[in-house]
């Protein structure tokens, strides 16, 4: 990476972790901005990064490029889906356009999938993103510690939900009140430091890779308690410890430990799944809520035809968007696309939106299928695949890791993995 390309790398992070919510954005104009829900700043930068790079920079000459054919489908279905809901819906092109802006923040992968091309590209990658995650994990540990326990804010909240969770002391866990929001950062920054891990690339020393991996962890089961999140965070440890025990020890006590922990490691997924599901605390959302939400999502697959809702105003159509029954409880329940992973975003383009999740699948196998590290490329699918259960990579919150994720399968299909690159922070404090 070049020092302009690490320079807007930064600038994107410190957008994405609302300045580690030292500046209070949620009371401010930034509110609309860039808060958790609001990229529209980060789209800004991004674009004039896209456009600078490709107007100023000599680029490389095209090679295999497993996901640009489903960026660019994915793009122009936008661009339709865009154009219907403004018919459809009859509303302004602006207003419509401020409902669906994020997915142009795609545009990223074009520039990533050119210039992460190597491991030092992507050890310099993860090394910037991992002070990013350790600074926001220790700081909202203490953060959650100090309002547990004395009542104390040092930080601001980026957004509602992140405020209304750790004031209400509702969800607290071995002393830590919940900020969900902390939670995918994070986990996108351990998932990158993990796989150059499993690839032998040093990004720190170990002792503090390691420190880093644990940071993580606790920060994501403290304070985030995101159940998905936490799944996800054992899978990927799992998978780092039994493909390291592969190459040191090979094959036997890789089948060995793989044959011991089938057993507890299913146990503990299956009661994830169950809590995440079927949980009885107000913050979970019951399997059978979510059925009900696919269900009717599903049932408006084809409401305008060849797309469903678009991007209709919150403002002018709440009630479609998120429909409404009444529990036994006489609780009003309504749906949100967020809570039912790749049906969120089919329940926004419809068939269309069906068609860019084929062509998406097809590009994940073939990359799989011609990676010569299948074990790396399965680590960077958890992500992928685990956000189509929930908290997908197709809302706006997340959009941001999805182009860097895709340059990083794309870099396993098709790059040189094999290449032993000077690395300049291989020797420190080792």
């Amino acid at each position: 990476m070049k020092k302009v390309d690490k320079y807007f790398l930064i600038i994107f992070l410190a957008i994405q972790v609302s300045f580690f919510d030292i500046v209070d954005v949620k009371n401010s104009f930034l509110n609309t901005i860039m808060s958790y829900s609001q990229k529209k700043l980060l789209l800004i930068v991004i674009f004039f990064y896209v456009l600078g790079y490709f107007l100023l920079t000599k680029h490389r000459e095209s090679k295999k490029n497993i996901f640009s054919f489903f960026i660019s489908t994915l793009l122009i279905s936008w661009i339709a889906v865009l154009v219907g809901t403004v018919n459809v819906f009859h509303q302004s092109f602006f207003s419509t356009f401020l409902v669906g802006y994020y997915f142009l923040i795609l545009i990223l992968y074009y520039v990533y999938s050119d210039i992460l091309i190597s491991w030092n590209s992507w050890i310099e990658l993860t090394r910037i993103v991992n002070i990013f995650a350790f600074i926001l994990a220790v700081t909202k540990l203490i953060q959650s510690f100090l309002y547990t326990h004395f009542n104390i804010l040092i930080l601001n909240f980026s957004s509602n939900l992140d405020e209304q969770t750790a004031t209400s002391m509702r969800f607290i866990s071995n002393g830590f009140t919940r900020i969900p929001s902390i939670s995918d950062f994070i986990f996108f920054g351990m998932l990158l430091l993990l796989i150059c891990m499993t690839a032998g690339k040093n990004v720190f020393s170990k002792k503090f890779e390691y420190l880093l991996v644990f940071v993580d962890l606790v920060s994501i089961f403290l304070v985030g308690q995101t159940r998905l999140y936490m799944m996800l965070s054992v899978l990927i440890v799992l998978l780092y410890v039994l493909i390291i025990a592969y190459k040191k020890f090979g094959a036997d006590l890789y089948i060995f430990l793989a044959f011991v922990s089938v057993i507890p490691i299913g146990i503990l997924l299956y009661k994830g799944f169950l809590k995440l599901f079927t949980g009885n605390d107000s913050r979970s959302v019951s399997l059978s809520i979510r059925q009900e939400a696919i269900n009717y999502f599903w049932n408006h697959l084809t409401l305008n035809k060849w797309f469903s809702m678009g991007f209709a105003r919150e403002d002018m159509y709440s009630t479609l968007l998120h429909g409404k029954y009444i529990n036994s409880n006489s609780q009003v329940i309504q749906y949100n696309f967020d809570d039912v992973g790749i049906f969120g975003f089919i329940g926004r383009f419809g068939i269309i939106g069906l068609i860019n999740v084929a062509i998406y699948v097809f590009a994940l196998l073939k990359g799989f299928f011609s990676t010569k590290t299948k074990y790396i490329y399965l680590m960077g699918l958890v992500m992928v695949i685990g956000s189509w259960i929930s908290v997908s990579l197709f809302d706006a919150q997340r959009i941001f890791y999805l182009p860097v994720l895709l340059a990083l399968l794309n870099f396993l299909a098709f790059g040189d993995t094999t290449a032993d690159e000077p690395n300049e922070w291989r020797n420190i404090n080792e």
